[in-house]
């Protein structure tokens, strides 16, 4: 049986309040980090003010800046 390609499982981008309650940071702190260049692949625009961010994505980025 073929695989259905609708099924594929959806990114799940969260609010960057969703994050900094998670993450126990102050509101500066979170957006220093989502400022960041290697975090542009982590961040959609929702409009012309509001963000999402790819939570898969932006832990990943955070282990390989903060591993070495």
């Amino acid at each position: 049986m073929a695989t259905n390609t609708c099924s594929r499982t959806r990114t799940q981008y969260v609010k960057p309040a969703e994050l900094r309650e998670r993450l126990q940071l102050g509101k500066t702190r979170l957006y220093e980090i989502l400022k960041m260049p290697e975090m542009k692949e982590a961040i959609r625009k929702t409009g012309e003010k509001g963000i999402r961010v790819d939570e898969k994505k932006f832990f990943e980025i955070l282990d390989k800046l903060y591993s070495n």
